[in-house]
């Protein structure tokens, strides 16, 4: 089963490719839609090449990037569940697929609809067989339905004409979101994808945005070839937020051992920034007129640097307490880590948090 990460930034190509070259060989999927920019475009096509590597200190020369292009399988869909959704005919559509560079490009489908989704499947192999010359990809159709039966009924008439058929609209909103993100219902999702494989028996099955590491034993045992995922990006907490998670340790700690009186005025001040900063920000976002909003947003970030200032000496004070007392092993050890978390910047923590996130959770289960 290979999961298969969604990116439609140059950024989440930066992460994903220091995780990726630290196992050139594993199987790995990337997928991504053709309503981003043209740069885009040529970055995820050339990828992992040209694409920066940062916060990565193990790589000397050009031999992983090489071996890792061979193990990247790249799809793109139409975009058609975005913001916008798709808005180009099927000759544009193709054309962008063959610049992107693809293995695989997906049709047109209509969420929940699997009359309409076999009409565009129509058209999708009518414009792909008379240009297939100039395609440089394989066409993916996509079964649609709103029970069981439908979509077994849209996939056997898909069988007919395609070879690689992925299940679709099994996805929902999240509250106030254009975005569909979360599958349904996993029972659902199971029952479809074992029903198919039983009367089908392909030999290719894509599960459409149903990648999650809980379910990738299910998946893989169904025998799903792969699933694409668009949540990984989100596995990371800003730096206030992890400074503010081991200062309340520390806080915790040293209340419970009598040296908070030590770090009392400090603390006390921050927890007041802390509040000012959250309160300053949420008018900052609700505000519409430019000149005030640019006053809040200054406002933070001044906020901001006095935080990091009463972070340091409040630092400079536990370090002391630590030398002057025998203090637990795990005191010192948060005491490290929030000097650690304090000197990287935003960009370096959210990078290295998400890729240990898909080393914990992904490559755990592709390397067993």
């Amino acid at each position: 089963m290979i999961p298969f990460f969604v990116a439609d930034r140059s950024a989440s190509l930066a992460i994903l490719k220091g995780i990726f070259i630290k196992y050139p060989k594993v199987k790995i999927g990337l997928m991504t839609h053709t309503f981003t920019s043209r740069n885009f475009w040529e970055l995820f096509r050339d990828f992992p090449f040209k694409s920066p590597l940062y916060y990565y200190q193990n790589i000397n020369n050009f031999k992983e990037e090489q071996i890792l292009a061979n193990s990247i399988i790249k799809i793109a869909d139409s975009g058609i569940f975005g913001k916008q959704g798709c808005t180009v005919d099927y000759e544009e559509l193709f054309e962008r697929y063959n610049k992107m560079g693809v293995e695989y490009g997906v049709m047109i489908d209509v969420l929940k609809d699997s009359k309409a989704t076999l009409k565009s499947a129509e058209r999708a192999k009518r414009i792909f067989e008379k240009n297939r010359k100039k395609y440089r990809f394989k066409l993916i159709a996509v079964a649609q339905g709103n029970s069981l039966q439908e979509y077994l009924d849209c996939y056997g008439n898909l069988k007919k004409d395609f070879d690689y058929i992925a299940i679709g609209g099994l996805l929902k909103k999240n509250v106030n979101s254009a975005r569909y993100v979360r599958v349904q219902d996993d029972d659902f999702l199971y029952e479809i994808l074992i029903r198919i494989r039983e009367i089908f028996k392909p030999r290719w099955i894509f599960a459409l945005g149903c990648y999650h590491p809980k379910r990738h034993e299910q998946l893989e045992k169904i025998g799903v070839w792969g699933s694409d995922y668009k949540g990984w990006v989100f596995n990371y907490m800003d730096k206030a937020e992890l400074l503010r998670t081991v200062h309340d340790r520390l806080i915790a700690f040293e209340a419970s051992n009598g040296f908070e009186r030590h770090v009392r005025n400090g603390a006390t001040i921050i927890g007041a920034l802390d509040i000012k900063i959250k309160n300053t920000e949420s008018k900052w976002r609700a505000e519409k007129d430019d000149s005030k909003k640019r006053k809040l947003y200054s406002r933070v970030l001044l906020y901001k640097k006095q935080l990091d200032n009463e972070y340091s000496k409040i630092h400079s004070s536990r370090e002391k307490i630590a030398d002057k007392n025998e203090l637990p092993y795990d005191y010192r050890r948060v005491l490290k880590l929030f000097k650690k978390y304090f000197d990287l910047d935003e960009q370096h923590l959210r990078f290295k948090q998400v890729r240990d996130y898909i080393e914990n959770n992904v490559y755990s289960k592709l390397l067993k």
